[in-house]
Order: structure tokens, then sequence, then C-alpha cells
């Protein structure tokens, strides 16, 4: 299915004008979003839009205890569009809100010794439901005494997938656990934020680790120095990896056997046994050669069509239910470049945007 480009919403300032011109430029983009999940709650969840906004003002005290300022930008946000800031919180929240529907993601990182130019590529596809397709944007954010972010998020939400001029990427997979629960945390997009708000790599991981967390999740983190580390994240513990020989690649699904739960994601989407298993077969198969070419080759991998790493729908299910990739993303963390497709890569060419500091 072809897609339009996203929008590319440029901000600066203190984190209240960031959020307040996310808002107001972003405004179409974020009621649509609203509209949309209004839906997928009810479907997913059983819960009506008032239901869902009165959990979600459950979690500003723990927002605000984790990063006061991100607060004060999703309060600019919700000025700026003309809503209510626990929608917006709703928006920011809507993976712990909705956990038990969530999107499969493959992700990878090819370091320094792996790629043909020594540089650090870092990636993936990130699909999830077909009805926000139109809602996504690219957010340019300009910080004062922190690294200028380029990420890739849903309109109202301060960041999920993205790189920064501190040289830091980020990569993101869902994951579910038996321990996971819809109770007041820090929410899963605030913390992609905070590691992108991060000077360093310490910095990026002790985002993860001092979150209070609720909901399982996977932050594939690298740097453009030529490390990277993988963090699964369950409510009460959290475990790493690190790359084998430069090469890193996550699906939906747990692979730390230290880690004490049930793994709920490999059951609903087998899948990613798989396309996890056709991402690293890809790239070791070019170890040492990998370029921008080879990962997008990996990202338009077709193998167990229509659940394959280049997702589509599948028109056999309900339309609300229908999943496929919204947004294929590839990092130079070298020349803070980002390569995008809109939609599925097979069908749309990626573009590059390039994140000057």
């Amino acid at each position: 299915m072809k897609h339009g480009f996203f929008p590319i919403v440029s901000v600066e300032g203190k984190p209240y004008a960031i959020g307040q011109l996310h808002g107001s430029q972003a405004r179409t983009a974020i009621w649509k979003n609203l509209d949309t999940y209004e839906k997928l709650f009810k479907h997913y969840v059983n819960l009506e839009w008032k239901d869902i906004v009165q959990e979600a003002g459950k979690f500003i005290p723990s927002i605000e205890k984790y990063d006061l300022e991100i607060m004060e930008e999703i309060q600019g946000i919700a000025d700026g569009a003309g809503r209510g800031v626990e929608e917006i919180v709703a928006l920011n929240a809507r993976y712990e809100l909705i956990y038990s529907a969530w999107s499969e993601c493959t992700s990878f990182v090819a370091t320094s010794e792996a790629t043909s130019l020594s540089h650090t590529l870092i990636g993936q596809n990130w699909d999830w439901s077909i009805l926000l397709k139109d809602s996504c944007i690219l957010l340019k954010i300009k910080q004062q005494d922190k690294p200028t972010i380029l990420t890739f998020t849903e309109a109202g939400m301060v960041g999920k997938i993205g790189l920064n001029s501190a040289g830091i990427g980020l990569c993101v997979n869902g994951l579910v656990s038996d321990k996971d629960e819809r109770l007041p945390s820090t929410p899963f997009h605030v913390i992609c934020r905070e590691i992108l708000n991060s000077k360093n790599m310490s910095e990026a991981i002790g985002a993860v680790l001092r979150a209070k967390r609720k909901c399982s999740a996977n932050y594939l983190i690298a740097h453009k120095e030529g490390e990277a580390i993988d963090l699964e994240a369950t409510p009460d513990d959290v475990d790493y990896k690190y790359p084998t020989r430069g090469i890193l690649v996550h699906g939906n699904h747990f692979t730390s056997i230290r880690l004490n739960i049930k793994d709920r994601g490999k059951v609903r989407f087998p899948d990613t046994l798989i396309r996890e298993l056709r991402a690293r077969k890809i790239l070791s198969q070019r170890y040492g050669n990998i370029d921008i070419k080879t990962v997008q080759q990996l990202l338009r991998d077709h193998f167990n069509y229509p659940n394959s790493v280049c997702k589509h729908a599948d028109k056999r299910t309900p339309e609300i239910e229908q999943e496929e990739t919204l947004a294929s993303i590839i990092m130079n963390l070298n020349e803070n470049k980002m390569y995008i497709s809109a939609g599925p890569p097979c069908e749309n060419r990626y573009k590059i945007v390039v994140l000057k500091a």
C-alpha cells in the first residue's frame, strides 16, 4: 500500500514551548490519533474514552517524578492542540493502557566492525494498526542543554524511534510477560524520549533502569563510536545483551534466560521467532560489508508473508485489527542520517532526513 511521506515538525525552546509548537503544528494528526485510539481502546480493552482519560491522569505523578520537563512538554502539546492534558497523557501512555495489543517490530544494529564503512547502522520496521498510517510525524527537537533529536513518532507523543546529536540511536520492540499490568507508571514513550535526551550511553541505559515500569519492552541502544546494547525490561528487572561480531537483532520475544517470566508475546505472535532468525541470517551473510542496501534488503524481506519482517495487512481479519509496516527506519549514527520509508519498504522509497545539531 502506497503511503504519503510523514510531515516534519520542527520545534525548539524550553519544554513547554517545544510542546506547544508540536501541538499546534501537528494538531490535525493529534486529533486523528485521539479518535483512532478511542476506537482501539474500546476494541482491545473494552474501555470507554472517559475511562481511559481518567486512568491516564493517574500517570501524571509518575511522569513528573521521572522527568518534570517532559511533563511540561506534554502540557504544552495539549494546549497547542487544544485538547485536555489527560488526553495527551493517554496517547503517551497508550502502550501501558493497551498493552494486550501492541505492534510487531523487527530491529537490528550493525556496529563498525560489521559494516563496510565502519559506521554504526541501527534500524527497524515499525508495525502497527493501519488506522494510524496517516497520523505519524518526524519530530525535530532543538533543546536547551540537551542533545538535538530526530524522532519518528505518533503525533502527540514525545518520542519513539530516533537518534540524537550526541551519537545515540534508539530502536524498540514490544514485549509481553505475565508480570505486565495496566497501572500508573513511567510510560514507555516517555522512557524512549529520556533515552534520546541522553548525552552518553550510561545516561541512556540509566533512563530504562531508573524508570518505574509496569509493562515489558525492549530497548536497542547504539552509539556512533561502535558500541551497542539491548535491554529487555520487565516491570521488576532488566536483562542485557551485547552484539555478537558487531551484529544484534531483536523481535517481539524475550531472549533472556535469566528473567523469571512467562513470555506471552511469542505465543501470540509466533512469527517473531522467524523474523529475528531472518534478520540475523541476512546480516551475518554480509558480515564486514553491511551497508544501507543490505539493511534495506533485510527490512524488505518477505519470508513468511504476510507476517514477515516487511509486514503486510492480513485482509482476512477485521480492519481494526489489521497491521502492517507503517515505517521502515535506518539510521547512520556517524552521518546523523535517517533513511525512512512511509509504509512497507517494498512499496515505498526510503527518503533521507538529516539531523543538523
